[in-house]
């Protein structure tokens, strides 16, 4: 009985946008080698679960409960970012600079489905023309963009004029293999597209610091550390700021200080810098999930809160 209340309770703290999504997968939704598919092909098996049918004229067949508040739903759906690839790409092109990198996320909020074609959210195509208007770059700057990304095999014009992103770095769909599963981590539309509109130009290179950041956070818990493929949050190894500005070139660990508490989300912090338990002279990197998460739907509350 309690967890029928549960359920009841959880259920009528969703937001009707939630609802809508639990009705859309309940009629489109494909269940494949035990994980579930919405309509779009998106893998929601965190934040949906599939139970045996106990009640009625039949025990058989299966029911999608609802689960972690429609986390992705209620940040715009989401792009696979491949964070494995994403540091070998940092390593091999040095011609890409900081502020390419906060474009390409804002880019791959746009990759069609299973196509890696660019796309409004309407599914009209987007061309040279009209990569260089979401961009909202002046012709001299997007063309020198346009040559860094298509000489990096990053970007490409198909035979139709329309802009293609290589599945290399960010995927919309699914995702097949074992390695996959362990390299890739959901990167929010919605958030990438807000974050982008208010740190593009100059600021762009403060929003590439979450493309920086991907190869080392831990899945579970959206901490940067060491050892991001660890499970186990006893044996985390986690990277203090300190380290991270060493990482990422700063000569300054104060300076990275600032501009990671700089970037904001409708007034929320985007990283979270609080003292290391152990030495609270060091400070811990957390990523606010609403822009990246790739964990366990059951782990999200404890992460979303720190964020409120």
């Amino acid at each position: 009985m309690g967890s029928l209340l549960d359920e009841q309770r959880a259920w009528k703290g969703l937001t009707p946008r939630s609802k809508k999504r639990f009705f859309d997968l309940k009629e489109n939704g494909k269940l494949e080698d035990g994980r579930i598919y919405d309509r779009e092909g998106n893998d929601v098996s965190d934040y949906f679960e599939v139970a045996p049918k106990t009640s009625g004229r039949s025990n058989e067949g299966y029911r999608i409960t609802r689960n972690a508040g429609g986390h992705d739903a209620e940040n715009g759906g989401f792009t696979w970012a491949f964070y494995k690839t994403c540091k070998s790409f940092l390593d091999d092109y040095t011609t890409v600079k900081e502020p390419d990198l906060a474009r390409l996320m804002f880019i791959a909020t746009f990759v069609g489905f299973e196509s890696q074609q660019l796309s409004h959210d309407n599914g009209r195509k987007i061309d040279k023309s009209g990569l260089q208007k979401i961009l909202g770059l002046s012709a001299n700057n997007f063309r020198d963009f346009y040559k860094r990304m298509t000489a990096a095999e990053i970007l490409k014009e198909n035979n139709e004029g329309v802009i293609e992103l290589t599945p290399f770095l960010f995927h919309r769909g699914k995702v097949r293999g074992k390695s996959a599963e362990t390299s890739r981590i959901k990167m929010y539309r919605k958030t990438i597209r807000e974050l982008y509109e208010n740190y593009s130009g100059r600021a762009a290179k403060k929003l590439s610091i979450v493309y920086m950041v991907l190869p080392f956070l831990n899945l579970k818990t959206n901490i940067v550390c060491f050892n991001p493929d660890e499970t186990d949050t006893e044996r985390l190894n986690k990277m203090h700021l300190d380290k991270l500005a060493a990482l990422l070139d700063y000569k300054d660990s104060n300076k990275l200080r600032q501009t990671l508490e700089s970037v904001k989300l409708n007034g929320k912090p985007v990283f979270w810098l609080p003292p290391d338990p152990n030495d609270r002279r060091k400070k811990i990197v957390i990523v606010n999930p609403n822009v990246v998460f790739g964990g366990p739907a059951k782990e999200l509350d404890s992460i979303k809160v720190l964020f409120k």
